[in-house]
């Protein structure tokens, strides 16, 4: 009932320290894709570099508030994941 786009994020574990700058995975080539989806301007390829880390950053400040760090782990994806999975007509690869 409000305005905008929300769902709960997936749980933080603190213990999760993600993927930081330079990693270059299958999840970091997702996360590209799943953010171009939901409209933030990233590169189709790449590592995680500086530009990802400000855009995963903007996504954790207002999708996962909990730890913002510019890092990938396990509650941004899935969180990620299922936003996109959300959206209406979403056409996951």
């Amino acid at each position: 009932e409000g305005v905008g786009f929300w769902l709960p994020p997936e749980p933080l574990d603190v213990d999760d320290v993600g993927l930081g700058p330079g990693a270059d995975t299958a999840e970091i080539a997702e996360t590209r894709l799943l953010l171009a989806r939901l409209g933030y301007g990233v590169a189709a390829e790449g590592p995680l570099d500086d530009e990802l880390g400000f855009v995963l950053r903007a996504f954790q400040l207002h999708f996962r508030p909990t730890r913002v760090d510019r890092r990938l782990d396990r509650s941004t994806l899935v969180t990620l994941r299922r936003l996109v999975e959300a959206l209406p007509n979403a056409e996951i690869a």
